[in-house]
């Protein structure tokens, strides 16, 4: 993904690098469009196919998950699928900020071309840390406190959790039956953790195995 398909990633907002100063000079002041570029800056590193392309970052949000005022930001990443036997792209992510030698902000490649990718996210300040995936359309993400609390969902024929039935035509468990759901999540560093799995009445349900 160009440079120039971050600017649309941003819904064509003017990013100057100056506007991004702030989260390297060390102010842990952070605003949604200094996230969503964020965001989009890594998300210039994931590689593009013929089924899956296009990637984006969705409700964008600025959550301080350990009260440490240094803030994560937490989006939905996205992608346009044409139809592949897996699930599609759908993944709750947090990113955290980056320190001095941070890898994940550093080409693995000596005088790569990918190096000018690495650069917008060392001037975002951020990196992704950790994501998981959401098996329903995902229609609201926000922070409660110090965790996040996804609103999804589960359809019969939707590619974000594609459905199996054994010979008998019983489906697999690996998506939810029908319904909308509440997930909440809370954050350490490399993990995402579930706390909380109920319907859309509030009902609470076992959550399935997994983060």
């Amino acid at each position: 993904m160009s440079v120039a398909s971050v600017a649309k990633a941003i819904s064509g907002a003017v990013i100057l690098s100056a506007f991004c100063m702030p989260a390297m000079a060390g102010e842990n002041v952070l605003t949604t469009p200094q996230a969503t570029y964020a965001a989009a800056a890594s998300i210039q590193l994931i590689p593009q196919g013929d089924i899956e392309f296009d990637h984006h970052p969705h409700f964008v949000r600025v959550i301080d998950f350990n009260h440490d005022d240094v803030p994560e930001i937490v989006y939905l990443l996205t992608a346009t699928n044409t139809g592949s036997t897996g699930d599609a792209t759908n993944e709750l992510v947090v990113m955290s900020k980056l320190k001095k030698g941070d890898k994940r902000g550093i080409s693995p490649y000596r005088q790569s071309m990918d190096d000018r990718e690495y650069a917008e996210i060392r001037k975002s300040g951020y990196a992704n840390d950790v994501q998981v995936h959401i098996p329903g359309e995902v229609y609201r993400l926000e922070s409660t406190g110090d965790n996040v609390e996804v609103v999804f969902t589960s359809k019969e024929n939707s590619p974000i959790c594609k459905r199996l039935y054994d010979q008998g035509g019983k489906p697999t468990t690996h998506c939810l039956p029908l319904g909308t759901y509440v997930w909440t999540y809370t954050w350490t560093p490399g993990k995402l953790k579930r706390v909380l799995c109920q319907k859309a009445s509030q009902e609470k349900v076992q959550c399935p195995p997994g983060s």
